[in-house]
């Protein structure tokens, strides 16, 4: 199927026309992330100040694909496990990525107490404050189990999402 098929090896930057309308940008690709801003995107993140850098994680989560799709004027973000630091770099200390009406919450809403986690999960904790603030979104999605939900419901990370300026439902 590789073979008969158009093959492509996401990195930052790459740009997938799917429609004539629809627009896929990779932001992050096999740890790497997107160096310069997306279109309407670069501005500060004052968001920055409260996040800070964490353990750097070099798990398979932090080669996280992660993309933003444009449909018209419909924003969406989806960064998949992307971890702590990642995040931070394609948000500090400027918005590469812009705004979105919809975004699907990192690492399924997981919060990580470093007390209570090792270095390792410390790292991978999902909605740094500056991802939360920079996309801004309408609408949150959290993907998860029905078990898994009652686990996060009120995680750190929820919080964060759940006071984003703007904000309409999860």
């Amino acid at each position: 199927m590789r073979e008969k098929g158009n093959h492509i090896v996401a990195q930052p930057g790459t740009r997938i026309e799917l429609e004539p309308d629809v627009d896929l940008r990779i932001v992050a690709s096999a740890g790497k992330v997107l160096l310069e801003p997306l279109p309407g995107a670069g501005g500060p993140n004052p968001a920055c100040a409260a996040t800070g850098m964490r353990t750097d994680d070099s798990s398979e989560d932090a080669q996280s694909v992660s993309r933003v799709m444009t449909y018209g004027k419909f924003r969406f973000a989806d960064f998949g496990d992307l971890t702590w630091n990642k995040s931070y770099r394609l948000f500090c200390p400027n918005n590469l990525v812009g705004q979105v009406d919809a975004y699907v919450i990192t690492h399924h809403g997981i919060s990580m107490d470093l007390a209570a986690a090792g270095m390792w999960e410390w790292g991978v904790s999902s909605a740094p404050p500056a991802e939360v603030s920079g996309l801004s979104p309408r609408v949150a999605l959290l993907s998860a189990g029905e078990d898994f939900v009652g686990r996060v419901s009120n995680a750190e990370a929820l919080e964060r999402v759940r006071h984003s300026p703007g904000l309409e439902d999860i």
